[in-house]
């Protein structure tokens, strides 16, 4: 445990043993605000120390990596064999929050006619993934 003084003075919980731990944990399927529940600190605690501790920010990012494969597994395996009520919506959940950049809630609005009076002839929303252009 390290014995850094937060600027307000009291000793940070930071351990640079969390860098590995953190990676486990969200493998395992669980968030980040979960690892920080485990270790007994709150999500802007693990914020701060992302900010503090460049490998901590290193492994933060290798944990959000880690917890989307984790997730992109199982979205599969509920692809491939179904998963039960509301599976498939977890995994959408986690999918757009995790992996943000690859998944996103997209929604599209076309109107046509008086900008003062529009009609909307078409919403699609959908999960798109910029690695498959089938998705």
């Amino acid at each position: 445990m390290s014995d850094q003084r937060h600027p307000g003075g009291r000793p940070s919980k930071y351990d640079p043993a969390y860098c590995d731990e953190i990676v486990e944990v969200c493998s395992q399927g669980h968030s980040i605000t979960g690892f920080a529940g485990k270790i007994g600190v709150d999500r802007d605690t693990i914020t701060e120390w992302a900010k503090v501790h460049p490998e901590f920010s290193l492994a933060l990012r290798r944990a959000k990596a880690a917890a989307t494969y984790g997730i992109e597994t199982d979205a599969n395996g509920i692809r491939k064999r179904g998963g039960g009520p509301g599976a498939a919506t977890m995994a959408i959940f986690q999918l757009k929050n995790f992996a943000s950049d690859e998944y996103i809630d997209k929604a599209e609005v076309k109107n046509t006619g008086d900008p003062a009076n529009p009609i909307v002839h078409k919403i699609v929303r959908e999960i798109v993934d910029p690695t498959n252009p089938d998705s």
